[in-house]
């Protein structure tokens, strides 16, 4: 088992939270009820049906959701075949795990599904309770429907019963907890000597002729890419909100009907001073981080300036700013920390108090209470929100309509003039740029895209809350762009390529001569380089170093005082490194915590068991691909 886990550094980290992610996959991704008849069949799982719209309409949410936590991602990654796949599997395990739970007589009550529902946070108003009208908006804001996502937070519960009840043997012994607990939190240390990139940059001279050379080796860096401009209607919501009446009596009423969504929180103003500790950290660690915090909290009390002691101890991103929090209300911060906060007085100092993140002291500078807003100041944020909900209503029926117009040949902004709203002419756009401006799939733009001069789409395309027609007005051709514009930033690149190379031969030397005939005379000179870092363990990163997980691997295999056989590249430049010492596992940690380790070895052996019966349940049934294309 040990050698399993070395392969996989920190895998089985994941490997616990593998059953939770399926469940999170069907309650944040999961597809509405909806009839599908004459729609194309993307795939049959045992002869259920998995439709194309079904398909398509979890892939745009899981883009969206990709979106959203990772805005570096490309429209190119979004758009490979190993994300759609992701998808599909995921639904044929929803139809597998359905299926077995129907055979297992494993249902989920809709007093569970109303209670559970009821306990997202996401779904609250002001006052922390459910609040239905809060549960529209954002379900409306997911492009889902009550109905839809009800059905499948129900299968959520469903997938986590059958799943508890698969894994419900899969109980680890005492041993074996040890053994992870022995490898997870065994610690090591470098030492290392760094060659920082920013050292030589000094060193590296750019001269015209590299500076041409460059612009013309990476011309498709430095030229525009083809862009188009279109007259364009938008079905949305938020296009048709300014063409809907809403009057003042409207909008009073639903100030009236709806009180809570308009109670401004109260709010507390506050300052802190955090002693870090990490979230695995020892008991000793914890005592020892406490009465450093205490320490600070005693001269505070001795009448010492709060900003100034904060600059000085914190351990926070605040600690520039004198520890400022600015204003926040209740459900924002820790729990901890929340409770001390709205409990202290207006300049009150908090004895520390604990949270994951360490301790903290806390200074209460000043509250708002709890107040509702004035009519006047949210009439115009309401009728915008009824617009939008009128609007909303609106979209089928004019989309409708402008589609008979467009049959017909009427072009599009005179569709726009009869309908009553208007065409839209767009600045230049390119391809990646529609994706994230119109909300739309790369499919669609590029659908969009290949439009040519004076045609326009023959059906509407899918965009974020709605469709679009719209008629091509002209492209443009890619423009390189003048070197003189990007003059610096090649100046500033070659500069960077040039003085990593510089760094990385320094180090390659350094690393010859410290594992050479002369290793010891080498190490005697380099020796007022070289620093010790901090303990790390094998979830990485090395302290203040960072660099990549290989770095960590290699420095847990080593021997101890052995040089690690290649330089590694960190996060500003490259070291040279051995491991230091090995730090064994806490034996006091572990008899204090031996029950929870316990438990944590379960939840993973429960996990593999999980992940084993839906390979089992894959391989037992018929999955028959209809259509593959769809997946490339």
């Amino acid at each position: 088992m040990l050698d399993i886990m070395r392969q996989n550094a920190s895998s089985w980290i994941v490997k616990i939270l593998f059953g939770v992610i399926i469940v999170v996959f069907v309650f944040a991704f999961g597809m509405s009820s909806l009839d599908d008849r004459g729609d194309p069949i993307l795939a049959y799982v045992d002869e259920e049906p998995i439709p194309r719209k079904e398909f398509e309409e979890a892939y745009a949410r899981t883009t969206e959701a990709l979106r959203s936590s990772r805005p570096d991602i490309t429209a190119e990654q979004l758009a490979s075949p190993a994300v759609k796949q992701m998808v599909f599997n995921e639904l044929v395990t929803r139809i597998l795990l359905l299926e077995e739970a129907k055979k297992l007589g494993i249902t989920a009550t809709d007093k569970e599904v109303a209670q559970g529902i009821a306990s997202v946070p996401a779904f609250w108003g002001p006052n922390r309770q459910f609040d239905r009208e809060v549960y529209k908006r954002t379900l409306q804001a997911q492009r889902m429907t009550p109905s839809g996502f009800e059905k499948d937070f129900r299968t959520s519960i469903i997938a986590r019963k059958l799943r508890q009840n698969v894994a419900a043997t899969a109980e680890a012994t005492p041993s074996q907890a040890r053994q992870i607990y022995n490898w997870v939190r065994e610690t090591a240390t470098l030492r290392y000597i760094p060659f920082s990139i920013e050292a030589y940059k000094d060193d590296v001279v750019v001269t015209d002729e590299d500076i041409k050379a460059y612009y013309e080796e990476n011309a498709e860096r430095f030229t525009r890419p083809e862009m188009s401009t279109f007259e364009m209607i938008a079905f949305t919501p938020s296009a048709l909100a300014p063409f809907q009446e809403v009057s003042d009596e409207e909008a009073k009423q639903f100030y009236e009907a709806t009180p809570g969504e308009f109670t401004q929180p109260e709010e507390a103003k506050a300052r802190h001073i955090l002693i870090h500790t990490d979230e695995n950290a020892s008991e000793a660690e914890i005592r020892t981080a406490y009465e450093k915090a205490m320490d600070v909290y005693n001269q505070l009390q001795s009448g010492e300036n709060f900003a100034q002691l904060a600059m000085q101890y914190s351990e926070g991103p605040s600690a520039s700013q004198g520890g400022e929090l600015g204003w926040f209300p209740r459900g924002v911060m820790a729990p901890a920390f929340e409770e001390a906060a709205f409990a202290l007085d207006k300049g009150e100092i908090s004895k520390p108090v604990k949270t994951s993140y360490g301790w903290h002291i806390i200074q209460l500078q000043d509250r708002k209470e709890s107040n509702k807003l004035p009519f006047d100041e949210v009439k115009g944020r309401i009728k915008t929100t009824l617009a939008q909900d009128k609007a909303s209503d609106q979209i089928s029926d004019l989309l409708d309509q402008a589609m008979d117009r467009l049959v017909s040949g009427m072009p599009i902004d005179e569709i726009a003039r009869e309908l009553g709203i208007l065409a839209n002419t767009t600045q230049p756009m390119a391809k990646n740029t529609a994706v994230q401006y119109l909300g739309m799939t790369p499919e669609a733009s590029e659908i969009l895209f290949g439009l040519a001069p004076e045609d326009s789409l023959k059906t509407p395309l899918a965009v974020k809350d709605g469709y679009i027609l719209a008629r091509k007005i002209e492209d443009i051709e890619p423009q390189p762009i003048p070197l003189e514009k990007v003059r610096e930033r090649i100046v500033n690149e070659l500069k960077a390529k040039g003085a990593e190379e510089l760094a990385r031969k320094e180090a390659e030397k350094a690393l010859d001569n410290l594992t050479g005939d002369n290793a010891a005379k080498a190490a005697q000179r380099l020796e007022d380089l070289m620093q010790v870092s901090e303990p790390f363990d094998r979830r990485g990163p090395v302290p203040s170093i960072g660099g990549s997980a290989e770095l960590v691997q290699a420095a847990f295999n080593a021997e101890a005082g052995e040089w690690l056989p290649k330089v590694f590249r960190i996060k500003d430049g490259y070291i040279v490194a051995a491991q230091e010492k090995l730090i064994p596992a806490p034996d006091a940690e572990w008899n204090e915590n031996k029950t929870h380790w316990v438990d944590t070895a379960s939840q993973k052996y429960g996990d593999e068991a999980f992940q084993a019966f839906i390979n089992q349940l894959r391989q037992d049934s018929n999955i028959e691909l209809v259509r593959p294309d769809l997946l490339n």
